[in-house]
């Protein structure tokens, strides 16, 4: 994507949510849209690290967060109760420490 301005400046820079955090395979947020409650489904060919879930607003503020403890498992499933926060687009974000991946998610 490149933007243009009036100045004659041009920026690249790319937009998307398919971030990819190493070894992790699967990252599902099911349903979506979801009216609060939300069920993470993470995998990987590896053990999983321990993780850190934050929910970002609109506005890239954490409406919420929680730690996950793998247990070197290779899947994670868990359900989160998001029926506190208002409608609209949140991003998810798993991180652990080889970095982080993030998916959108519409809360009705």
């Amino acid at each position: 994507m490149e933007v243009v301005l009036l100045d004659s400046t041009s920026v690249d820079c790319t937009v998307g949510m398919e971030e990819r955090m190493a070894g992790l395979d699967r990252f599902e947020l099911l349903p979506n849209p979801t009216e609060g409650i939300v069920t993470m489904d993470l995998g990987s060919s590896d053990p999983l690290e321990d993780l850190r879930v934050e929910v970002l607003n609109a506005d890239g503020r954490i409406a919420y967060t929680t730690n996950l403890r793998s247990e070197g498992q290779r899947t994670l499933r868990q359900v989160l109760d998001l029926s506190e926060l208002r409608a609209g687009l949140y991003v998810v974000r798993v991180i652990n420490s080889t970095g982080s991946a993030s998916r959108r998610l519409v809360l009705r």
